[in-house]
């Protein structure tokens, strides 16, 4: 996402198709779990979607996964919702940039660093009473 493009737009494009997704989970009692798969990013209504398709990994327990999210512009921001359209964060075309997402009781804290791009990664830490763990996602272009 960074560069000397300064249209928002210009940067989601850079996100356009197909990338290996690794993320690992580590819980706060202790309990780790993996995703790997891959994410394909495609234009669809003005939005750019981001569709998450692999097997998550919990101990001994394999079962297959999916998670879409939409990234459009929204001004000079990147607004990231959920497959049904809820708001989940607005994040600036910078190479750092963070959010913070309140999904009662738990808030979720995110942090991107597209600096090594193409190669990027996601940072969750989620905390509350429901849930509480870390989760650092790495997207390579295939």
């Amino acid at each position: 996402m960074t560069g000397t493009d300064t249209s928002t737009r210009l940067h989601l494009r850079r996100l356009v198709g197909a990338w290996q997704v690794v993320r690992r989970i580590r819980h706060d009692d202790g309990a780790i779990a993996s995703f790997d798969g891959i994410c394909r990013w495609a234009w669809s209504d003005g939005a750019l979607q981001a569709r998450e398709v692999g097997l998550l990994t919990t101990g001994r327990v394999k079962v297959k996964a999916h998670r879409v999210t939409w990234w459009r512009t929204l001004g000079d921001m990147v607004q990231v919702t959920f497959e049904n359209g809820r708001p989940f964060h607005l994040i600036a075309p910078e190479p750092m940039p963070s959010a913070t997402h309140n999904c009662m009781p738990d808030t979720y804290q995110i942090a991107y660093d597209f600096r090594e791009w193409p190669t990027w990664t996601c940072r969750w830490r989620v905390d509350g009473p429901a849930k509480a763990y870390a989760a650092t996602t790495t997207y390579r272009r295939f």
